[in-house]
């Protein structure tokens, strides 16, 4: 469960959020944009329709989570579990993933293709 005081930082706009607990919070439509997440955990999270632009989601944990509509422009994700993710209608324009997992997540059609792929499981 998530971690009450992460979840307000998140939620007041705080850009630091390295190694927060945030698994099973709603953040629907967030603004984290610029938000250094490296370690979070957000198995289980609501960050449907959040901002996401320029994030950096490094080493953290998404497996479970709702992205569907995040914006993820320009965010980069390097070794980021997205097991089992909903990442239906999420925008990965210019994103950068490296070695990301996505087992069992769920994508739309084409969620990728202007993403910036090194490595990784589909």
């Amino acid at each position: 469960m998530a971690n009450p005081d992460h979840v307000a930082r998140a939620l007041a706009g705080f850009k630091r959020l390295r190694d927060v607990d945030l698994s099973g919070a709603d953040l629907r439509g967030a603004n984290l944009s610029g938000a250094d997440l490296h370690w979070a955990d957000l198995r289980g999270a609501n960050l449907s329709g959040a901002d996401l632009r320029w994030a950096e989601l490094n080493f953290a944990t998404l497996e479970q989570a709702d992205l569907r509509g995040a914006n993820l422009r320009r965010a980069e994700l390097y070794q980021t579990y997205l097991r089992e993710a909903d990442l239906r209608g999420a925008k990965f324009r210019w994103t950068r993933l490296y070695d990301t997992d996505f087992r069992g997540a769920k994508l739309s059609p084409h969620g990728l293709r202007y993403a910036r792929r090194h490595g990784g499981i589909l």
